[in-house]
């Protein structure tokens, strides 16, 4: 009760939120422990129940929709109104997207099978070397490819999990992923962690964020920072985190 008449009392002091010449849609993908939708249609995940709760306390009516990478990547660049999440924020995407709350840092690794028995990769020239799956228009292939891997060995696919299903039927040399997705995709597709060898090398992003397309309405924009804010504040952020990570 406390949290919506504090926003309340923020929003009465605005000129007055604008109601949206197009309707606001919430875009996501497939990301264990972060983006889930079970066969039934459920949708969980830490940063889902966190969106769905900054969306209810901003006085948002919008459904989360789930979508391949590339697909919502193109409609957030395409269409004003349009949030996407968990996006990085890399200097390619700096002045693409408006960057509105951040999640976590996160950190990337590369993994391969550990029946390949393959040479610890601690740099990149070493990388370069392999094949590499990773989602389209995702990070992780973006930063391959200015890193300058060859067309050649990278494989491009749809979603995360297909990344991973490529390396367990041995068609790639490797996959470059976070950590926190790693373990939760293994269990998903019934994968014992220690099938896996997580290399040295780390790529560290500047962290994961609730972005929009650019020419979304100002005033949502910022009732939904106002909201995000409140959910770290009073320990809401803390709560639903603990329902998907068990305390180190």
């Amino acid at each position: 009760m406390l949290r919506m008449i504090g926003f309340l009392l923020w929003a009465m002091s605005q000129p007055g939120l604008a109601v949206p010449e197009s309707p606001i849609r919430v875009l996501t993908e497939i990301l264990p422990p972060l983006q889930l939708q079970g066969g039934n249609g459920r949708q969980q995940g830490l940063h889902v129940e966190v969106v769905k709760e900054a969306l209810k306390r901003a006085g948002i009516d919008a459904g989360i929709e789930f979508h391949p990478w590339a697909r919502a990547y193109q409609i957030a660049q395409d269409q004003p109104n349009i949030l996407i999440f968990s996006m990085v924020r890399s200097p390619q995407r700096e002045p693409l997207f408006i960057w509105v709350s951040k999640f976590r840092d996160i950190q990337y690794h590369f993994y391969s099978l550990n029946a390949r028995k393959l040479d610890d990769i601690q740099d990149w020239r070493q990388a370069r070397l392999l094949t590499v799956a990773a989602p389209r228009e995702s990070y992780e292939l973006q930063l391959l490819e200015s890193l300058d891997f060859e067309a050649t060995r990278l494989a491009p696919t749809v979603t995360q999990i297909q990344s991973w299903r490529l390396l367990l039927k041995g068609r790639v040399d490797a996959v470059f992923a976070t950590e926190l997705s790693a373990a939760a995709i293994l269990s998903e597709l019934g994968v014992a962690a220690q099938t896996v060898h997580k290399h040295t090398q780390v790529s560290h992003s500047p962290g994961l964020y609730l972005a929009a397309s650019s020419g979304t309405d100002e005033q949502i924009i910022a009732g939904l920072r106002h909201a995000m804010q409140d959910i770290s504040n009073d320990g809401t952020y803390q709560t639903i985190m603990a329902k998907y990570f068990r305390p180190e």
